[in-house]
């Protein structure tokens, strides 16, 4: 019995959801964001969106020349893929400024550390990092059986798994889980897919069929090991404020 005015400690992993915000389509998969506006990819179609944090609205989207699956923000650019190829976009203007074929089938996330990309390999159940010609730099195996979505926390790597219905902290040495929690909302449909870092915020999407969700959630960090706090990547540089024009389309530069 716990004695009166004693404090319950959480266990590294226990989750709190901050917010919830609707998905502005039916297949939200990739977010990322960049301080000021959610940017969150339409696996069924080339369009990326841009959301107000604060209650979901679309500020405004872009469309790209290709199906935009995964995507990370990282100050003056941004990565996308689309299962086969990874494609850097500068933000201010949106035109693509490199290419890179992935060097397997169906390359799904993409988180930027270092000098290179991460991303998943669902077939294999592999992790890989590439540099920018495709030459792969490291494979880590999965924690789960079918990963999807991957970011970078500064210290450690984020992976998702739709079979496992958690997200999974992992050492990037060894690819040892140090953490994992449950995708909310923890439901039998719920398919977890993207996940973003901005500072001490974490974002997280449920591509469920039926009520797709984008998550503001928080966790008890380790405190040990190679991925405890403070993790402190630098957050990325502000994008452009939300428009007070309302939603209008935007179409990226190829």
């Amino acid at each position: 019995m716990m004695a009166a005015g004693a404090e319950t400690l959480a266990a590294p992993g226990d989750l709190t959801v901050l917010a919830t915000l609707p998905s502005p389509h039916p297949s939200p998969d990739g977010v990322a964001f960049d301080g000021q506006v959610l940017w969150v990819s339409d696996c069924e179609s080339s369009r990326v969106f841009r959301l107000d944090p604060s209650n979901g609205q679309t500020v405004d989207w872009v469309d790209f020349s290709f199906m935009v699956d995964h995507l990370d923000h990282r100050g003056d650019h941004l990565w996308l893929s689309d299962h086969t190829n990874f494609y850097r976009a500068d933000v201010a203007s949106l035109a693509i400024t490199s290419q890179t074929a992935g060097p397997w089938a169906t390359a799904m996330g993409v988180a930027e550390e270092g000098e290179g990309v991460w991303s998943t390999d669902p077939a294999a159940k592999l992790i890989h990092k590439i540099d920018g010609s495709g030459q792969i730099l490291a494979t880590l195996p999965t924690p789960g059986s079918n990963p999807c979505g991957i970011a970078w926390d500064g210290r450690c790597l984020w992976v998702s798994d739709l079979t496992d219905k958690r997200y999974y902290q992992i050492d990037p040495a060894d690819g040892s889980v140090e953490l994992s929690f449950v995708a909310p909302p923890a439901a039998a449909t719920t398919l977890p897919t993207g996940i973003a870092f901005y500072g001490d915020r974490v974002w997280v999407v449920d591509e469920d069929p039926d009520n797709p969700k984008i998550y503001e959630v928080a966790f008890e960090p380790v405190t040990e090991g190679p991925c405890a706090l403070p993790v402190e990547p630098d957050p990325p540089d502000a994008g452009p404020p939300p428009s007070d024009d309302g939603p209008g389309a935007q179409t990226a530069d190829s």
